[in-house]
């Protein structure tokens, strides 16, 4: 799964635990197929997209693998 922030919800804050930090990992690539069969080249192949302002995350660890 992917996590899309739309531009059109301003604050968010994703909050972790400073003692159990979550780790959201990802592995797309630019050059890895999409469902559509066309290559998700570099913009598409992002785990975590923030289109909006104001966006904050804390005790959150982002990963790729």
């Amino acid at each position: 799964e992917k996590i899309v922030i739309p531009k059109t919800l301003p604050f968010i804050t994703l909050l972790g635990d400073a003692r159990d930090r979550p780790t959201i990992t990802g592995n797309d690539t630019a050059s890895v197929t999409g469902s559509d069969g066309a290559l998700l080249r570099t913009f598409n192949s992002a785990t975590v997209a923030v289109n909006a302002s104001y966006f904050i995350a804390i005790n959150i660890k982002f990963e790729g693998k």
